[in-house]
């Protein structure tokens, strides 16, 4: 019954500050909602002032410069929505751990106060079996928040041995057995913490998933209390802290990528622009040549039409002197 009510009076005091912890979490996806409909509005103005240049377009030589700074305004506008999703996302996430690290911790402890409740009524139906009479040996304290197994089960942060007693004070015979099978694993070997000794006085958890040491001694990581919310160790923390920068170095290199794509696909597009123009030049200048050859062409055939007419007007001019020399001989 006393581990009971300490049990409750530890569970109650970690939960204590949950309420405002979820609320300055909603409070952050709340700041972020407001900055993201922000965020829609200059894209509805950006998406605005594209189509004003689009419809601009045939009537501006120069316009390739103001679109692409358009697009990159687009672009940059889209990145920072996606962005502030992003955060969006990770406090949702942050958020949905918490709850499911005291769902956890309430589980876990509620099935060890099961089992050591079960034990415990199986060990005194024995004992009141084997000895109807009332033993004169010393009562054993139960630990506070030690579990029964080998390992300290993680109830959410801290336990403490200093009310463990010492198990040589309990004398060794049937009735004291049962005590010590209570108590759980007083001379627990397992090495914790950075300093790799055994459990001794304040510990606390910490909420890596994949934290090698799992518990650390109060002075060794520089704790006076119980923290409020989670807690992580230095190496799980600077762990969280190299996954988000991968993660940010991932996000920068694919936004590379796809500027540089971008500014791939305008190269193209003016290059063919280019070749365009270049091509309608060279069309002009061929047509150009065409009508020159044509003149040409034509020029030649009046000259050609007008030496055949000197030539015709010559021989009628023979054909008259003929005729003419042929009067005067008559």
């Amino acid at each position: 019954m006393q581990e009971l009510t300490t049990y409750l009076e530890d569970y109650l005091a970690s939960i204590d500050n949950l309420p405002s912890e979820l609320q300055q979490k909603l409070s952050e996806i709340k700041e972020k909602d407001i900055e993201l409909i922000d965020v829609r509005k200059q894209l509805t103005q950006d998406e605005t002032a594209h189509k004003k240049i689009f419809k601009v377009k045939k009537r501006i030589k120069d316009i390739a410069e103001m679109e692409k700074k358009a697009n990159e305004k687009v672009q940059n506008t889209f990145n920072r929505a996606k962005s502030i999703a992003d955060d969006k996302i990770f406090l949702a996430e942050r958020l949905k751990d918490v709850i499911d690290l005291h769902i956890k911790r309430l589980e876990n402890d509620l099935s060890r106060l099961i089992t050591n409740t079960n034990q415990q009524k199986k060990k005194e139906s024995v004992q009141k079996v084997e000895q109807p009479q009332p033993s004169h040996s010393p009562a054993v304290k139960k630990r506070k928040a030690v579990s029964s197994t080998k390992n300290p089960v993680k109830r959410h942060k801290t336990f403490s041995r200093k009310n463990a007693p010492d198990t040589k004070s309990v004398k060794d015979n049937a009735n004291n057995t049962a005590a010590v099978a209570t108590v759980g694993h007083e001379n627990d070997e397992q090495l914790y913490c950075f300093c790799q000794q055994v459990s001794y006085g304040e510990m606390i958890a910490c909420d890596g998933e994949n934290c090698p040491n799992e518990w650390f001694h109060y002075e060794c990581v520089g704790l006076n209390e119980p923290p409020k919310g989670v807690w992580y160790c230095p190496d799980c923390m600077e762990e969280q802290k190299r996954k988000k920068e991968k993660e940010k170095e991932k996000e920068k290199e694919k936004e590379k990528e796809k500027e540089n794509e971008k500014d791939n696909k305008l190269k193209d597009k003016e290059k063919d622009k280019d070749n365009k123009i270049k091509d309608k030049e060279k069309d002009k200048d061929n047509k150009i040549k065409d009508k020159d050859k044509d003149k040409d062409k034509d020029n030649k055939i009046k000259d050609k039409d007008s030496k055949v007419k000197d030539k015709d007007s010559k021989v009628k001019e023979k054909e008259i002197k003929k005729e003419k020399n042929k009067h005067k001989d008559k």
